[in-house]
Formats: structure tokens, C-alpha cells, sequence
């Protein structure tokens, strides 16, 4: 057996290569990470992991499987009172927001449009005024979905207007 540090290592590489690749990769990462990460302590692993797994699921139909795993997530960790020391941390705020995008395409699928939107809205960078690189690729694709949102509710000239700013600010940070 590996230490939990070698564990949580490789955990984290299957979870980056999860997103390339067939689905049946995909699905070999994640099996493969779960049985890793069964004992880790590592709260950014385990909401990376929640992430993914959701999103896979929502990609192969499994919407309700998609949304379990969310919430288990946030009964195991957010609600178990996950490391204090996490907070403010621009990384953790990060990932906790690509968990709220998977929730928030979830709802989207279900036509639940204007709980997406209250979801997507309600994030901030830890730092507004000067956003991490991870937070400004977040807040880049929290704005694609917002767009998505407010585009099936008939919001075309905020969808609009909420674009222009992500091609914008893509120009500015060279995205494009």
C-alpha cells in the first residue's frame, strides 16, 4: 500500500487526464480515483473528484446520479466542516465554484433556469478586484453558462452583453 500523500498525488493526476480521452477512460479514472481517495483527507482532491464525477455522469444521462454526488459531497465535506484554512483560499474557491458550474448544469438540464442563474451569481473570486488565474478561468466559464441561462429565459440582450464581456475580457487575457 502507498502513503496517503503518494495516493492523493496519482488521485489527482487520473482527475486531470479524466478530462480527455473516451468515455470509457473517463469512467476508468474515476473508478479509479474513487478507490484511491476513499481515506483522504484532502478536501480540494475530494471536491475535484465530486466535480468530475458529475460532470461524466451528467455527460453519460445520469442526471440523478449527477446530482447525488454533488450533494454527498456537500454533506461529507462542506457541511462535515471541511478544513477552516481553506477559506479565502483562491484555489479551493475555485474548485468549489467548478462544483457549483456541474450543479448548476444540472439544473439548466432539468429547465430549472432560474435556480442556475441564482447559483452562478452567487460566487465571488476570494479576491474581486484582483481574481486568481484559476478564478479568472472560472469566472470565464460561470459566465459562459450565466450566458447559456439567460439566453433560454429570454434574456437575449443580457446573454448578449454577457458575452461580449467573456470575449472581451478572452482578447484582454489572450484566451483566444
Amino acid at each position: 500500500t502507498y502513503p496517503a500523500s503518494v495516493k492523493d498525488q496519482i488521485s489527482s493526476m487520473l482527475l486531470a487526464a479524466s478530462r480527455f480521452s473516451s468515455t470509457s477512460w473517463k469512467r476508468e479514472a474515476i473508478n479509479r480515483v474513487k478507490q484511491l481517495s476513499q481515506d483522504s483527507r484532502d478536501a480540494y482532491l475530494k471536491v475535484c473528484f465530486a466535480q468530475r464525477e458529475s460532470s461524466l455522469l451528467r455527460m453519460l444521462g445520469q442526471r440523478a446520479s449527477s446530482d447525488k454526488t454533488l450533494e454527498e459531497f456537500i454533506h461529507t465535506t462542506i457541511l462535515a466542516g471541511c478544513d477552516q484554512s481553506l477559506e479565502g483560499d483562491p484555489r479551493w474557491n475555485a474548485q468549489r465554484e467548478e462544483l457549483i458550474l456541474s450543479f448548476a448544469e444540472n439544473l439548466i438540464a432539468n429547465d430549472t433556469l432560474t435556480t442556475a442563474r441564482r447559483e452562478l451569481l452567487q460566487w465571488k473570486p476570494a479576491s474581486p478586484k484582483s481574481p486568481s488565474s484559476m478564478e479568472r478561468i472560472v469566472l470565464r466559464g460561470r459566465n459562459i453558462i450565466l450566458r447559456k441561462t439567460l439566453k433560454f429565459q429570454g434574456h437575449f440582450q443580457e446573454a448578449v452583453e454577457v458575452l461580449g464581456a467573456v470575449l472581451q475580457e478572452s482578447k484582454d487575457r489572450q484566451f483566444l
